[in-house]
């Protein structure tokens, strides 16, 4: 006994039996120290008990007070104080009633206390909130609920009274019915925090219970096997709770959830003869339970892969999976459906797996089917599946807004394909008609007509559909089809829509000398490329390429206005200058044209450029969404925010050799959304909004694990909406910066141009590669890093970001949080980088919310090796975390609160066994089927191995971050838990590895 009085009382509130121990603590109360606490306020006396509620909520206030403006986790013990303060008041009432309470009104006074506490059911802490929080709060409401049984005990009426049993059991035994509900719910929470042993000890006390509902008897039993089931070494426990449960007092959908539990037990223990006779059983107990008919498909999913030839398996796997997705009203729909379609895409030529959907006649969730529009339409570009064009023109009955955007820029997309096609059809009836013409001149006969090309035709998206047939429909008229169907259905709207997008496609093109602007910027960054490449080259003779040479003729020919083509050819073509003096004229050229353009306004009037967008209240003939909510994964669209009006200006913003215009939409309920209008896309923007909805996927699961959502980690995706294959909307506001704007406004201040310290590095690399006698490899590894340093020291030193950052700021306070958010969310970026080996990320591929903290990566997509579809990093560091954001998040940010949260996220990702595989099936698979449209290589037999190996090499990935291996093979010697993810930073931040880097990347940035 330490004699420690404070301890005494968190004892007492955790575990005492108040009335039998109420003189001991009685007795401890006036020898504690004289500090206030609340929970001291709380126990001190009965008698002022209303007056020491209200200083301890008044000395709850005034630390809440103390504390910064912006809520922080600092600010969430104090809300949980808040919450024993209500519920302290709250039992004055119960305790009120129950001194009231007599064998008469027994009835009467317990139907009082239902509704305090059905409210103290509601009324929980979040899932992710520290387990400790739930124990303060189960401890507590257990000696509430010990009270009224003490209270209500004596007046249950014997047995043998008329009705007694039944009041005893609706009424006198509520305290034990809650004291059930809440150990449960407490184990639950308990489980879903890993917490296995707790979650069992917890529930045996259940049993001490002398009364408890058949619902808790249930509840009780399935989170004690759930916990058995996530530890392989108690499978075979899990399984005895099982058999060994009486299920006679069960309804029809508790059996069928406990002879589900029982097959995912036989399943892990490879007993598959008897687990799938279990998984056929618990659906016979009730074929609408939905997670029945959801793991006898995984059960079905796991055995295909273990046997890839066996179609029919493949084949039930997907009825198993369609029948749940009908029953679930919820998220969980949108994991089978990634399931559905990555097992319909391994079908055969004969449709085996596609006979189970068209079999199937059960409820379409054709609310969950939007998150897959875009595979959807790139399937049905495909082949005409009939399944597919049916949840299609569901979806364009249903919700047209969620589909027309896509549909229309697949539509277009498809339009210049069959442009091209019909133009080599042309040619190729004109051949015909010449070689016919010949014979007939010769008096021969005509030659046979030569076959059309057998070839698929690739989109300029990069989707690949069959060569089409003569007489035969072709895919765009299966999207025409479509197309039809919705503007049938709903013509008022599509018309609308169609004038948003005609009006942002035409009135807000870059002008002229914008485009000039642009396209001398992709000269001067391809003049840049050419010239750190050929820097380590000791005999290069510094002249332009040949195609270099032709693109500026092309670029030359279209340039207006005469005498500025003159000019340029005079620069250019003329002078034939070297490849650095090319590199310093276009500099010049695009310094010319970025002066000219800056000194434009940068608002405009929205008036100025399309009349109908300003009156767009008055001129729409129905109500439109606010682009981009579909994307985003809610349960229904009853809550989304339609387009009131357009704000009367827009801006002008210039990005990297680009200008675009952020266009402000105000919604009905008065929120503001900015979307900026990238005029043209990029030709890989298809493939990137694919990898983009894969990460909002992976949010949803962020969002359910407890270390991640306790940390708030989520991937920062901005909502991107194409308009046609050209045209797109970007989600962006003011308060975004790149890295490479904060390089400029670093550079201006220095009086450099912002190439300088790429040609700095450059120039010595190119010096260092010269020299007589050649330098061996280590000497050119310690040159380099030397020079690293020195530019490091000199041009860009390690605090850029920083000052950047500190100048927006309003205050430290704002300072702090905008750190410690971009701390996490860097740590995000790194995952996201790393895992899909994203290379290439210039500074102007980093974007950083100077308003949220928020980074988020352009150019979106993994990096393939040329000769082999494989996911490939292929640069000197495993990712970006360059001196800059070392030196503005810090050593402890980086030790502690960086490393925390790589470690949290891959775990919340690599959890489950099969979640994050099943969750990249269909997005790996469409960038391997991108790799051999680029690279016209004939999609072998094994492309499904291809794919599983880049799935593999994903997931290894994010089960080295996530720490798995020190996890269940600790090593001899003793290693920190994070050493996975300490080696890789260690890896990103070394100079050397560094000096590696491409100068184009800004390493020392």
């Amino acid at each position: 006994n330490e004699g420690n009085k404070e301890l005494l009382l968190e004892c007492a509130w955790r575990l005492a039996d108040w009335n039998q121990e109420r003189p001991m603590i009685e007795s401890a109360l006036p020898s504690m120290t004289p500090v206030a606490t609340p929970r001291r306020r709380a126990a001190v006396a009965k008698k002022t008990f209303a007056k020491l509620c209200d200083e301890g909520v008044q000395l709850s206030l005034r630390k809440w007070y103390y504390l910064s403006e912006t809520v922080t986790q600092a600010h969430y013990p104090l809300l949980q104080t808040f919450q024993q303060f209500v519920e302290l008041q709250e039992t004055q009432q119960i305790f009120a009633r129950i001194a009231q309470t007599n064998a008469q009104n027994l009835d009467t006074r317990s139907a009082e206390l239902k509704s305090i506490v059905g409210t103290w059911r509601d009324r929980l802490p979040n899932l992710w909130d520290d387990i400790n929080v739930w124990s303060d709060l189960v401890a507590w409401r257990q000696h509430v609920f010990s009270a009224i049984n003490k209270a209500y005990l004596p007046l249950v009426p014997p047995p043998n009274a008329p009705g007694g049993q039944q009041n005893a059991s609706s009424f006198a035994y509520r305290g034990f019915h809650e004291t059930a509900w809440i150990i449960n719910r407490f184990a639950h929470v308990a489980r879903k925090h890993n917490l296995n042993e707790v979650c069992i000890t917890s529930l045996t006390k259940i049993y001490t219970l002398p009364n408890i509902e058949i619902q808790e008897a249930f509840l009780k039993l399935r989170e004690q096997a759930k916990a058995h089931y996530q530890n392989p070494s108690e499978l075979a426990s899990g399984l005895e709770v099982i058999n060994n449960t009486n299920l006679m007092y069960f309804n029809g959908p508790q059996k069928a959830e406990f002879f589900t539990l029982k097959g995912m037990f036989l399943a892990k223990l490879k007993l598959h003869d008897e687990a799938n006779q279990t998984f056929n059983l618990a659906v016979s107990m009730d074929m609408s339970f939905p997670k029945a008919w959801a793991e006898w498909g995984e059960y079905h999913d796991r055995m295909f892969k273990e046997n890839p030839t066996d179609l029919n398996i493949a084949a039930n796997a997907v009825s198993c999976y369609l029948q749940a997705a009908g029953l679930y009203k919820s998220a969980k729909v949108r994991k089978l459906l990634i399931r559905i379609l990555w097992l319909l895409s391994l079908d055969d030529a004969a449709g085996t797996i596609a006979k189970a959907f068209d079999n199937y006649k059960g409820e379409i969730p054709t609310w969950y089917w939007i998150t897959f529009v875009p595979q959807l339409l790139l399937t049905y570009t495909k082949t005409d599946a009939r399944y597919v064009r049916n949840i299609l023109v569901k979806i364009a009955k249903t919700y047209p807004q969620a589909l027309f955007f896509q549909l229309r820029t697949t539509r277009d997309d498809l339009q210049q394909a069959k442009l091209r096609w019909l133009a080599g059809e042309k040619m190729r009836q004109q051949a015909i008609m010449r070689a016919a013409d010949a014979a007939a001149a010769k008096g021969e006969a005509p030659p046979p007509e030569p076959e059309s090309s057998s070839q698929p035709l690739v989109t300029p998206g990069g989707t690949q559909i069959p060569a089409p047939i003569q007489g035969q429909r072709q895919p765009w008229d299966w999207v025409d089809d479509i197309m039809a169907i919705l503007k049938t259905a709903f013509p008022l709207l599509a018309l609308s829509m169609e004038m948003i997008v005609d009006q942002m496609s035409s009135r807000f093109k870059p002008q002229p000398d914008e485009d000039i602007y642009r396209l001398i910027s992709a000269l001067l960054s391809d003049a840049l490329q050419q010239y750190v490449a050929r820097a380590a080259l000791p005999n290069d003779d510094g002249l332009l390429a040949p195609s270099t040479n032709s693109n500026i003729a092309r670029f030359a020919e279209s340039l207006q206005p005469p005498h500025t083509k003159a000019e340029f050819e005079k620069d250019f073509l003329t002078s034939k200058p070297n490849l650095r003096e090319y590199v310093k004229r276009l500099q010049e050229w695009r310094d010319r044209y970025e002066k000219t353009l800056n000194s434009k306004a940068k608002r405009v009037n929205l008036e100025a450029s399309s009349h109908w967008l300003v009156e767009f209240q008055y001129q729409k003939f129905d109500e439109i969404e606010v682009p981009g909510q579909y994307l985003q994964h809610e349960d229904n669209n009853n809550n989304f925010v339609r387009i009131s009006h357009f704000s009367n200006r827009y801006d002008v913003h210039r990005g990297h050799g680009v200008f675009f215009r952020r266009l402000t939409i105000l919604g009905q309920d008065g929120s503001v959304h900015q979307f900026m209008i990238q005029i043209p896309a990029a030709r890989t923007s298809r493939r990137e909004e694919r990898i983009m909805q894969l990460f909002r996927m992976l949010n949803c699961t962020l969002s359910n694990r407890k270390e991640s959502r306790k940390r708030n980690l989520q991937f920062a995706v901005p909502l991107v909406v194409p308009l046609s294959p050209s045209v797109r909307i970007v989600e962006s506001d003011a308060s975004i910066a790149t890295l490479q704007e904060v390089l400029e406004d670093h550079c201006e201040s220095l009086g450099l141009s912002k190439e300088d310290p790429i040609l700095a590095y450059t120039e010595r690399i190119r010096t260092m590669h010269r020299q007589e006698p050649p330098l061996n490899r280590s000497e050119i590894l310690a040159a380099r890093q030397e020079v690293f340093e020195e530019l490091s020291n000199k041009m860009v030193p390690d605090d850029v970001l920083k000052k950047y950052l500190t100048k927006s700021m309003a205050s430290p306070n704002d300072l702090w949080h905008l750190r410690k958010h971009m701390t996490t969310s860097m740590s995000s970026f790194i995952f996201m980088t790393y895992v899909m080996s994203m290379a290439d990320r210039r500074p102007q591929r980093i974007h950083i919310s100077r308003a949220t903290g928020k980074m988020h990566t352009s150019d979106m997509v993994p990096s393939i090796v040329p000769g082999k579809p494989e996911l490939v990093h292929g640069e000197p560091v495993p990712f970006r975390f360059t001196p800059n954001f070392q030196r503005f998040i810090g050593p402890h940010g980086i030790e502690g609160l960086l490393t925390s949260s790589l470690v949290a996220t891959a775990r919340a990702l690599t959890e489950s066994e099969y979640d994050l595989e099943h969750r990249l099936s269909i997005f790996v698979r469409e960038e391997i089927s991108t790799w051999f449209t680029m690279s016209k290589a004939e999609p072998r037999a094994n492309l499904r191995d291809y794919v599983l190996n880049a799935i593999d090499a994903v997931v290894r990935k994010a089960q080295v971050m996530s720490c798995k291996y020190e996890r269940e093979k600790p090593p001899s010697a003793v290693v920190p838990v994070t050493q996975s993810v300490m080696q890789l930073i260690i890896a990103a931040t070394s100079p050397i590895n560094l000096s590696k880097a491409e100068p184009t990347l800004v390493p020392m940035l």
